[in-house]
């Protein structure tokens, strides 16, 4: 997920909102920052009511330099990066956590590489590595700051990225998962996330709203995110359909469009990805 911000004071907010986040969930949480000295961050993060002495002494917590873990300054690779991404998160989870929350300030890239086709390819990889389940417990949120960049280039970051949000977005307090009933078809409405905490009440809310008797619409152009898990569910309600009936999801986002891609469930005669309202 990419999220940009246009004060200092929302990159703070920013900060804090992820580390609560990270604490509650049982994640790692790595910092990678160089706008906020690891003094200054630390000041930020134990206003938000965390022990922080335990986090870092355990190891839950850590800031480090953006251009050494990117090699800004003498040279990126986006492979070398990727491996250490890779390392990282199977680290964490071996150490015990349910998984790696990575927050990184991208404004360095603004310098190093405005132009380069290389960098939007290592966050197209990225997005690639976590649809696909190859980094099932990475959570990694690139922040940019909207000052620093063209328009053209936020475009190309939003691409880029699964998620896009500005930070007034990402501070909402809504529920994660809303659902409602379609107007004039059988079918239901999606905004939110869905991923293993609440996976169970989507199912049986699916399971509920549908009847084998046409076909069954989801609108997910508001479901900002799902996992391999939830998309595999989808997947499996559409071949166990019968009567030749179809699931149809209508305007997916990329990334569950890469999931279905990638495990070939976009084969499935009985599942329609609908990116437009022509033609239904």
């Amino acid at each position: 997920m990419c999220i940009w911000y246009d004060t200092d004071h929302q990159y703070r907010r920013l900060a804090q909102l992820h580390f609560l986040a990270a604490v509650e969930q049982g994640h790692k949480i790595t910092y990678l920052t160089n706008r906020a000295p690891p003094g200054t961050l630390l000041t930020w993060l134990s206003l938000t009511g965390p022990e922080l002495d335990a986090l870092t002494r355990r190891e839950q917590l850590v800031i480090s330099s953006t251009d050494e873990f990117y090699q800004a300054r003498t040279g990126f690779e986006a492979e070398r990066v990727i491996s250490r991404l890779q390392a990282e998160t199977t680290a964490a989870t071996r150490a015990g956590y349910l998984g790696l929350h990575i927050c990184a300030d991208m404004t360095w890239s603004s310098h190093v590489l405005p132009d380069s086709e290389l960098f939007w390819d290592y966050e197209r990889q990225v997005t690639e590595l976590v649809a696909t389940g190859a980094l099932p417990t990475l959570t990694g949120f690139c922040h940019y700051d909207r000052r620093q960049f063209t328009s053209e280039q936020l475009d190309v970051v939003r691409e880029a990225h699964s998620t896009a949000l500005t930070a007034r977005q990402a501070e909402q307090r809504e529920p994660l998962l809303r659902m409602a009933a379609l107007d004039g078809r059988r079918g239901l409405r999606l905004s939110g996330e869905i991923d293993r905490s609440n996976l169970a009440e989507f199912a049986a809310t699916l399971e509920a709203a549908y009847r084998d008797d046409d076909d069954f619409h989801l609108d997910i152009r508001e479901l900002r995110y799902a996992d391999v898990a939830t998309v595999r569910l989808l997947a499996h309600a559409a071949a166990n359909l019968r009567n030749g009936h179809r699931l149809v999801l209508r305007s997916p986002v990329p990334l569950i469009r890469t999931i279905l891609r990638n495990y070939g469930w976009d084969q499935l005669p009985s599942l329609t990805l609908v990116t437009t309202e022509e033609g239904v």
